[in-house]
């Protein structure tokens, strides 16, 4: 399935999808839809997830300065686009 719907998602029923386990590698409908640290934390669980499949451990300190830096670059291009259009 390509695509999000977090609004979809949100309208149906309880009963047939468990919200507490709704989620998606799309960073931009995380961010547009939960906010920036949803999408920051969403990060740095991937981040350890690809470490974790290589039998790495990592600490989460350092991993959260990656995603604090990747956030921060987003940051910076999604101003920058916006000063160009």
């Amino acid at each position: 399935m390509e695509g999000c719907n977090f609004t979809g998602v949100f309208q149906t029923n309880p009963d047939i999808v468990d919200m507490t386990r709704v989620t998606t590698n799309d960073i931009h409908s995380i961010v547009n839809t939960f906010g920036i640290e949803a999408g920051r934390a969403m990060i740095q669980e991937d981040l350890e997830n690809v470490f974790k499949s290589y039998g790495i451990t990592v600490d989460h300190r350092h991993l959260s300065l990656i995603a604090d830096y990747l956030v921060s670059t987003l940051v910076q291009r999604t101003k920058l686009t916006q000063i160009i259009d």
